[in-house]
């Protein structure tokens, strides 16, 4: 028993809240995980840019097998002198003495080094850190950005599936209300006070109800289908709570001024103006030299003429590269260039803001109208239902009449569903446009 409870509870539709539907986007989006993954990339440039200032240290050895040993008798200056002073003074000359082998080149030599580099002065150093850190700033504001777009992608698709949910209970009542009028026309048949054409025509409209239902559900299926993939989950969900985004709380010229203060995206795009005037310095920075310290320590198996095995040697360095044909200049222009494309993309960037700030606006206050006067229409389709039902009961109507007002009544009520949605949507679309989150009451 423990078992079919137990598979009956993994059969069970997983409950869906907006908030869980969108951590668990943000979780297993391939695309916003790739975007985290060149956050991660862009912060390596940093460890690169720090590379450029601190010392390198490189060990060295090598064995070498020569062909032949060397070896330097050294005389002995000393015993030299003596004999030649013992000549001088007509003595005999002292004992002869073995001189000092020395060895030039071992048949099996080894030498080992260590050299150690410290820049001293590099003017690439500052525009290479500076723009590293840039990148990584950009980098952010871009994951950032696509975090934004998910989270109101899946709250789009969120309010679509809710509504397709809806609209499925207008279909059943639909069906509720056409069933009732098909018992109504049956009682009407037998009283001998209605038609048979009326009993046909609610059997119809019973069955136009139900095919109306199918339709809806398989709207639904749709909607959940498309918000699955977007959540990557596999398996019915059940859908919980409801979502209406936050109407806008200043007027069109605060909204424009807060879009350009927090759009993501503009802000990115002025960060890229910046890397590329950086991009500029760099390139600039390769006509200044460049200074080093230089360390440099030998030990070595053959001592040589100087009777050390070990020598050391501190060099102060200095490159400047002063003539590299035309192509320092070519690449300056090239980047100058780059700096005025980057400016114009971003003020560009900031009009086509103000313009989607001011067309949201207008859609918003359109469809804020359109689901007002959806709303009124509903109110008024379900007045003229229950009149008509009520003339239909008491012989003053004809079955038509209550078949248009029961069809009017669902077709408003659905259009009141859609109106309400694409209202939602179009706040949802503000929000956006302002560059904030998806927000509610």
């Amino acid at each position: 028993m423990s078992a079919l409870l137990t598979l009956a509870l993994l059969l069970q539709p997983q409950g869906l809240t907006l908030d869980q539907a969108t951590a668990q986007a943000l979780k297993t989006s391939p695309d916003l995980l790739e975007v985290q993954e060149r956050v991660a990339q862009a912060e390596l440039l940093i460890w690169r840019a720090w590379a450029t200032l601190l010392p390198r240290v490189t060990l060295t050895g090598q064995i070498t097998r020569n062909d032949q040993e060397i070896i330097f008798a050294m005389p002995d200056i000393n015993g030299i002198i003596a004999g030649l002073t013992a000549q001088a003074q007509g003595l005999p000359p002292p004992p002869a003495t073995a001189a000092d082998e020395m060895v030039i080149q071992e048949e099996w030599g080894q030498q080992y080094g260590l050299t150690a580099r410290v820049p001293l002065f590099s003017a690439q150093s500052w525009p290479l850190l500076k723009g590293a850190q840039r990148t990584v700033e950009l980098s952010q504001l871009r994951a950032r950005h696509a975090e934004n777009e998910l989270r109101h992608a899946v709250a789009g698709a969120f309010l679509a599936a809710r509504t397709a949910e809806e609209s499925v209970g207008v279909s059943k009542v639909s069906v509720e209300a056409a069933q009732a009028s098909l018992r109504l026309a049956e009682a009407r048949l037998k009283a001998g006070v209605g038609l048979k054409l009326e009993a046909l025509k609610a059997e119809m409209e019973v069955n136009e109800a139900v095919a109306a239902v199918a339709d809806a559900e398989s709207s639904v299926a749709l909607a959940h289908a498309g918000l699955r993939a977007l959540l990557g989950l596999e398996g019915e969900i059940q859908l919980m709570g409801d979502f209406k985004p936050t109407p806008p709380s200043a007027d069109l010229a605060g909204l424009k001024a807060t879009a350009l203060d927090q759009r993501l995206d503009l802000k990115a795009l002025e960060i890229n103006t910046r890397l590329a005037s950086l991009q500029e310095t760099l390139t600039k920075t390769r006509f200044l030299p460049t200074v080093d310290l230089t360390y440099n320590y030998t030990w070595a198996s053959a001592a040589g003429f100087g009777g050390e095995n070990s020598s050391w040697r501190l060099i102060f360095g200095a490159s400047w590269t002063i003539f590299e044909g035309s192509d320092r200049f070519a690449v300056l222009k090239s980047e100058a260039s780059d700096t005025r494309q980057a400016t114009l993309r971003y003020a560009g960037l900031r009009r086509q803001i103000i313009k989607e700030v001011e067309a949201a606006w207008i859609e918003r206050d359109r469809k804020l109208r359109g689901a007002a006067v959806a709303e009124e229409r509903a109110a008024l389709a379900e007045e003229g239902r229950r009149w008509a039902t009520k003339h239909f009961e008491e012989g003053l109507s004809h079955k038509v009449d209550l078949s248009e007002a029961v069809q009017a009544l669902r077709q408003a009520k659905i259009a009141a569903l859609l109106a309400q949605l694409q209202l939602d949507l179009a706040q949802l679309q503000l929000q956006r446009a302002l560059g904030a989150p998806p927000s509610r009451p």
